[in-house]
């Protein structure tokens, strides 16, 4: 389920440093099968990204503050990375709103001690909303219709809005920017804070006072007295993830927090984080997770265009970091309208809010990397980075790119050096070191097709290299072009170089390659 990468992972692990979700030296901060599989994490970086940096920080206690009852999600139009195991869960091979603004509504809050969870499994109580024996029935079915429909995405982009209600003080941070998310792993999301301008809190005040005339809920959120909350200025937020780390951005400091993803949550596994919200995981997954609910306990129609759930957390790893959540969700597509998350206090509500959702174009609409190609790892050259995490090496104060890979050996087929490739659609994939056959198995499936009768037909060619340093290596692959990650478009034409059998002479490279064949 992801709000990726946005919402965030504040608890992928132990060994993950705690979420870029604060407001102090972070900001606030799946599909499931195939998704930020993104803060964020969104989507990774989506809705999840937001909340890893902040888990580095010592955990503040939890004082709930008084505050009016919080407030429900009003939509506009419109995965998580690691395994936390249940304390009674068996182990497995021994590891286990409408418009410019987010409108808001009172609705009736749990009791508190729902905050509670039991450090040895489920809460006695249960905390979402009742619901009946047919009602559960029908919500596995919303649930498992969410999840297919999130494994059918591979590229995902859109237009994002982020409201943070201090309900203690009656302060509201408005945000607005875009993330993009591309399968499995990779995902930016860029917010930009809204400055309050005379303009602007005058018409806010037009919004509520019309409203109130028209009687019907205010668009803003009201204080008691009945005024809009006061719009306070934030700081603009950025986040990346490449798969292999996730990267919260400061502009206006140039600090660059960054968290590696342990191996086993990176891919697919990113279904797994804290925080799923914008993408839907198999029901039982979803069950064994969260407490779920339908909103007011009830069922939506035939024809409802939104499915409002109310969601509690199982885990206390992720009870830690938020105490319910509001999802409201599209019926038809199962995109994400609106998430809202309310921390452990309950003093504290963010909503995020999607408009303008393009899914599995051919490539990505908005300009996001100011007309390059799209990269999911910022230059942070001239920033201060700074690792998030226990046992981090210390920070430097300049970042010249990534960390060096040590040079392979001459020669040796990959298979003997680092883990095969991850194949993504739509773009080149990384064959250096592979036997022969199953790159072009790997080309093949991305519809790249190699046409021994017909050269100039074909998408790929294999060509002679270097001789190969061992026996193993003959006819793997030396080097390709273009490059790993290249878009694929109809035009794109696959050259692959092989390592040659230093006993033989070689005469042509599609020669060599029949020789093997």
């Amino acid at each position: 389920m992801l709000v990726s990468a946005v919402a965030g992972k504040r608890l992928l692990s132990a060994g993950i440093a705690k979420a870029c979700a604060s407001r102090g030296r972070a900001s606030e901060g799946s599909p499931m099968v195939r998704y930020f599989a993104a803060v964020a994490c969104i989507v990774c970086c989506l809705l999840a990204l937001p909340r890893l940096s902040a888990q580095s920080r010592p955990a503040q206690p939890a004082v709930r503050r008084t505050a009016e009852q919080p407030a429900a999600v009003r939509g506009a139009q419109a995965s998580p990375a690691g395994r936390s195991r249940l304390a009674d869960e068996p182990q497995a091979g021994g590891a286990s709103a409408g418009g410019s603004e987010a409108t808001t509504s009172d609705e009736q809050q749990p009791d508190s001690a729902g905050a509670i969870i039991e450090m040895k499994g489920r809460p006695a109580a249960r905390r979402a909303p009742p619901m009946t024996a047919e009602q559960e029935q029908e919500l596995d079915t919303y649930l498992q219709q969410w999840s297919e429909a999130s494994g059918r995405i591979f590229r995902m982009e859109g237009d994002i809005w982020k409201h943070t209600y201090d309900q203690t003080f009656e302060t509201e941070q408005l945000s607005q920017g875009s993330f993009a998310y591309e399968q499995p792993d990779r995902g930016k999301v860029s917010l930009t804070s809204t400055r309050a301008t005379p303009q602007m809190l005058q018409r806010r005040a037009s919004d509520v006072a019309e409203a109130q005339q028209a009687g019907r809920s205010s668009p803003i959120k009201l204080k008691k007295n009945g005024e809009p909350y006061d719009l306070t200025d934030g700081e603009d937020e950025e986040w990346w993830c490449d798969g292999r780390r996730i990267f919260q951005l400061q502009p206006q400091k140039k600090e660059a927090y960054v968290t590696t993803i342990p191996p086993q949550m990176q891919g697919q596994n990113i279904m797994d984080s804290p925080l799923p919200f914008l993408f839907g995981m198999p029901p039982e997954k979803a069950r064994r997770r969260f407490e779920i609910g339908f909103n007011q306990s009830k069922s939506p129609g035939p024809d409802a265009t939104r499915l409002h759930l109310v969601i509690y957390p199982n885990l206390p790893q992720d009870a830690g970091a938020w105490h319910h959540a509001n999802v409201m969700l599209d019926p038809k597509t199962w995109l994400p309208i609106a998430v809202q998350m309310y921390d452990p206090a309950e003093s504290t509500v963010t909503v995020y809010r999607f408009e303008k959702l393009q899914v599995n174009q051919k490539s990505f609409i908005r300009n996001f990397w100011n007309g390059g190609k799209p990269s999911f790892e910022p230059n942070l050259a001239g920033w201060k980075v700074i690792p998030v995490g226990t046992g981090a090496p210390p920070a430097k104060e300049a970042f010249a790119g990534p960390p060096a890979q040590p040079a392979p050996a001459p020669g040796v087929p990959r298979s003997l050096q680092r883990p095969p490739p991850q194949v993504e659609a739509g773009r080149v994939p990384d064959l250096t070191g592979l036997p022969h056959k199953q790159a072009l198995e790997i080309l093949q499936a991305l519809g790249l097709n190699r046409d021994e009768k017909n050269p100039k037909t074909s998408r790929v060619s294999l060509q002679p290299g270097q001789p190969a340093a061992t026996k193993d290596a003959i006819y793997t692959v030396e080097s390709q072009e273009p490059k790993p990650g290249t878009e694929i478009n109809a035009s794109t034409r696959i050259t692959v170089r092989l390592y040659t059998d230093p006993s033989k002479e070689t005469k042509s490279a599609d020669r060599a390659g029949a020789r093997v064949n």
